[in-house]
């Protein structure tokens, strides 16, 4: 992976963590927590409108 990539992957652990990545870990690793950690979302139907916030 490059630099490039574990920059997006540590922009999106800061976002849904609230602070940067504790330590260098295999991105790999990361990318398993980042996606078992995420909100589940409702599948997306074509047409369809944004959920109201």
């Amino acid at each position: 992976m490059c630099q490039r990539q574990y920059e997006e992957w540590a922009s999106l652990w800061e976002a849904l963590f609230g602070e940067p990545p504790p330590i260098a870990a295999e991105i790999s690793l990361t990318a398993r927590i980042l996606v078992a950690c995420l909100p589940s979302a409702e599948p997306y139907e074509p047409g369809s409108k944004p959920p109201a916030s």
